[in-house]
């Protein structure tokens, strides 16, 4: 090869994704002399090992979106049957069904919430341990890397923990409708 010419160059795109879009527009510039390969088409086994983790991230969320929903409904109906004379005195003071409903629903997210950013402080600082110190071994035979990857992304994190919230706060409401079953009578009877 003389000092003149070129063996190849790389085209990195701000987003991988864009690359079936993009690869005929860079065809069309490298002219018909040239060619391009696309990474997805030279490396099929380590795209679809990214896909296999984001296959494996949605799932393991789901899952402790599950878990997460059914413990804060098991704090909401503990309270609710801990607190029952208290929520039979309430209604004998005249309080609606609907305002007791939303003191504990505001109870139990007042319980979630700390936990939540106690979890994700928790959570996030692994995840530096990991990223600066590489903590977690792979083989990079069978996996391409050498640790386990990690992402730093607020954005992602904060919208995760926020939708955690918003799903749990509207799994709240089912159990809570519990309320309106008591009989005022009856829970203050009860003991």
């Amino acid at each position: 090869m003389k000092n003149d010419e070129i063996g190849g160059v790389d085209v990195f795109l701000k987003n991988i994704n864009d690359i079936d879009e993009d690869a005929p527009k860079i065809d069309q510039l490298v002219g018909y002399k040239n060619y391009t390969v696309k990474a997805t088409d030279q490396y099929p086994q380590i795209m679809d090992f990214i896909a296999i983790f984001d296959t494996n991230i949605a799932l393991i969320i789901i899952i402790m979106l599950v878990v997460v929903i059914i413990n804060i409904v098991m704090v909401l109906l503990i309270l609710i049957i801990e607190r029952t004379n208290s929520i039979g005195m309430l209604k004998t003071l005249g309080a609606s069904n609907g305002q007791i409903r939303a003191i504990f629903i505001n109870y139990t997210l007042l319980i979630m919430i700390p936990g939540l950013v106690f979890g994700n402080l928790i959570g996030y600082s692994f995840l530096l341990l990991q990223k600066y110190f590489g903590i977690i071994k792979l083989n990079p035979e069978n996996y391409y890397v050498e640790v386990v990857p990690v992402d730093l992304n607020p954005i992602y994190i904060m919208a995760i923990s926020l939708g955690i919230l918003l799903v749990s706060a509207v799994a709240l409401i089912l159990p809570s409708y519990l309320i309106s079953k008591i009989s005022p009578v009856k829970a203050i009877k009860y003991n």
